[in-house]
């Protein structure tokens, strides 16, 4: 049988920790400004109809 040998130090854990939170935070704020100019771009077009 193998024996795998899987040790992270602490300070290469939390570095790993870090990188995921803030590729997951970078990825959800990237998505919430799409959504925010998709929402824009609609309401625009919305107040651009009615003015005319």
């Amino acid at each position: 049988m193998t024996k795998l040998l899987l040790y992270i130090d602490p300070s290469s854990g939390s570095m790993i920790f870090q990188a995921a939170i803030a590729g997951l935070m970078g990825f959800l704020m990237f998505f919430k400004q799409v959504k925010i100019q998709i929402k824009n771009l609609f309401n625009n077009k919305k107040k651009q109809s009615k003015q005319k």
